[in-house]
C-alpha cells in the first residue's frame, strides 16, 4: 500500500521539479539575453563608451594596444586567446591562437576561436618561431607564471617582442581560475627572469580610472547578480533591469569624474591594469619559420595539451 501511494506523489515530485528546472531555465535565458543587450549597447572588448561601467578600464586598455610597436609582417602567436577579440588592434600578415576548450563554461558561443588546442605551459609550436607574441589577460589564470614566461621565451625569435597585460586591482573573475594579482614590478621581475628585456610597461589609468571602475563594477553588477539563494537573483535581477536607465546614467557620471581626477593627480600607485612591451635579446640562433609542416601539425593536433598545474 505504501508503494501504491509513493508513486504519484514521487511522479507530481519529479513534474513540480521539471516545471520548476523549466522556469528557471526560461529566466537564465532571459537574463542572457538582457546581459548581452546591454553589453552590446554600451560596450564590447574593443568598443567602450561613457556608459560602459568597464570603461574606465577598456579606455585605457584599448589606448595601450593601439600604441603598441611591434613586427606586424611576420607570425605573430596570441597565447590564451579566447575569441580573439583584439585580432583587428593587433593585426599581423601571420597570426596562430592557441587556447583550451574547456573554460567557456559548456557555451558554445564563448568557445575559443583557435588554430591550435594548446596549454599555455606547453605551446604546440618550435623554439624561435614566432616574431610577437601575444597574452592578454592569461598571466592571472595560470598557477605557474613563470612556467609561462618561459614558454614564451621560448617560442619568440630574437629580437621579437612579447605582448603581456595583466591587472593590479580587478574584482575576481574567471574563478576558480583566478590565482593572482601584479604590479608594475612583479611583472619586471618576473619577465627578466624568464630571460626578457622589459621595453615598456604603460597602465591603465591612476586613482580616478581605480576608483571609478570599482564603484561601477560593484554598482551595476555586484549589488544585483551576486547572490547565493536564486530568488533573491531573480529579485535584485528584476530590481536592476528596471533600474538600468539610472544606473547607466549613474556609471557615465562616475566614469566622467574618475577621468577628471585622472586629468588631475597621476598616482602611481593606483591602476587596475597593466599593459608591458620586453624584447628576447639578439643572440646567434636565427629565428625559425613557419612552414607547411608546421601548419599542418597545428591542423592535426585538435585536442587540448594538458599539463598538470
Amino acid at each position: 500500500m505504501d508503494t501504491v501511494c509513493a508513486e504519484p506523489v514521487c511522479g507530481a515530485s519529479v513534474g513540480v521539479q521539471r516545471s520548476v528546472g523549466g522556469w528557471r531555465a526560461g529566466i537564465n535565458r532571459a537574463w542572457r539575453w538582457y546581459n548581452a543587450a546591454v553589453w552590446r549597447m554600451v560596450g564590447t572588448h574593443v568598443r567602450t563608451s561613457l556608459f560602459d561601467p568597464h570603461f574606465l578600464y577598456r579606455w585605457y586598455f584599448l589606448r595601450n594596444l593601439r600604441r603598441v610597436s611591434y613586427d606586424r609582417t611576420g607570425l605573430l602567436v596570441d597565447v590564451g586567446c579566447g575569441r580573439q577579440p583584439y585580432q583587428l588592434l593587433l593585426p599581423s600578415a601571420r597570426r596562430i591562437g592557441i587556447d583550451l576548450p574547456d573554460f567557456s563554461g559548456g557555451d558554445p558561443a564563448d568557445q575559443p576561436i583557435v588554430q591550435a588546442y594548446g596549454d599555455a605551459a606547453t605551446v604546440p609550436l618550435r623554439d624561435a618561431v614566432a616574431s610577437t607574441v601575444v597574452a592578454i589577460q592569461v598571466l592571472e589564470h595560470v598557477p605557474d607564471p613563470r612556467r609561462i614566461l618561459k614558454e614564451l621565451y621560448r617560442i619568440l625569435a630574437p629580437g621579437g617582442r612579447v605582448i603581456v597585460t595583466a591587472p593590479q586591482s580587478f574584482p575576481m573573475h574567471g574563478v576558480p581560475y583566478d590565482f593572482y594579482r601584479y604590479t608594475e614590478y612583479g611583472l619586471r621581475h618576473l619577465l627578466r627572469e624568464a630571460g626578457f628585456v622589459v621595453n615598456d610597461v604603460m597602465k591603465n589609468g591612476s586613482f580616478g580610472a581605480y576608483l571609478g571602475l570599482m564603484i561601477n563594477v560593484y554598482l551595476f553588477q555586484h549589488v544585483f547578480e551576486f547572490r547565493k539563494r536564486y530568488w533573491a537573483r531573480v529579485v535584485f535581477g528584476l530590481i536592476k533591469v528596471a533600474l538600468t536607465p539610472a544606473l547607466l546614467l549613474v556609471v557615465c557620471i562616475v566614469n566622467l569624474i574618475g577621468l577628471f581626477l585622472d586629468a588631475m593627480f597621476d598616482d602611481p600607485y593606483f591602476t587596475s591594469n597593466y599593459t608591458v612591451v620586453a624584447t628576447k635579446p639578439v643572440q646567434t640562433l636565427e629565428a625559425s619559420s613557419v612552414d607547411e609542416k608546421d601548419m599542418r601539425r597545428l591542423h592535426d593536433i585538435g585536442v587540448a595539451v594538458h599539463v598538470a598545474g
